[in-house]
């Protein structure tokens, strides 16, 4: 694949970088989990620009060749999409705020797609499915929800989504808040940890 020859042929110190953290979480994970964790990390830190010296609020975009080489509707919800630099150890490869519908992309395509479960559970997160659940009500309202959300590699090489916010354009009105407020806390966010202020368009869904 093109995204093979392009990990050979990264700069010795972007690779070092991308692969650095947790190789006995790695050897947990197949080949192509493997190939694509890394391959998406040299892309984030050999494609960087801007932001504060340390690297904080530094972003990219995927390159055209390696968005040939992705799932046809993931690729398409990424094109031209801004990613923010990885914040967690491999597998994670970036974060983003784009408005892209989350959970139709996992729903309609599981097969290359999950929720990642394990950072949900492990940070007092409710489930995908009430996650799920919480941005379609907010949609069905043509409140124009989206998702603040890290990207990560799941060691059977699906591409994981881990949600850490559910923000609206619009202004939530009281009974919907707290219908949303219900939804995520029925599957397992405690209610005191659903946002860090009183903004009503915003909720937080792990950490």
């Amino acid at each position: 694949m093109n995204w093979e020859n392009n990990l050979r042929a990264a700069d010795p110190e972007v690779l070092a970088i991308a692969q650095h953290d947790w190789d006995e979480c790695r050897a947990s994970y197949g080949p192509r989990a493997v190939m694509w964790a890394d391959t998406l990390r040299v892309a984030a830190f050999g494609g960087a620009t801007g932001g504060e010296p340390c690297g904080h609020g530094a972003g990219f975009r995927l390159p055209t060749e390696l968005l040939l080489e992705m799932p046809g509707p993931l690729a398409l919800a990424l094109t031209d999409a801004q990613l923010g630099m990885p914040e967690g150890p491999w597998p994670e490869w970036a974060r983003t705020e784009h408005p892209i519908d989350w959970p139709t992309l996992i729903a309609d395509d599981p097969e290359h797609l999950t929720w990642n479960h394990g950072m949900l559970a492990a940070n007092l997160g409710a489930t995908g499915d009430s996650v799920a659940a919480a941005y379609r009500l907010l949609h069905d309202h043509d409140l124009h929800p989206y998702m603040d959300v890290c990207l990560w590699l799941a060691p059977d090489g699906r591409f994981s989504v881990e949600p850490l916010a559910l923000f609206t354009v619009h202004e939530v009105d009281p009974e919907l808040r707290r219908e949303v407020d219900d939804i995520l806390v029925a599957g397992g966010r405690p209610r005191d940890r659903l946002r860090d202020d009183d903004e009503p368009g915003s909720w937080t869904l792990d950490a």
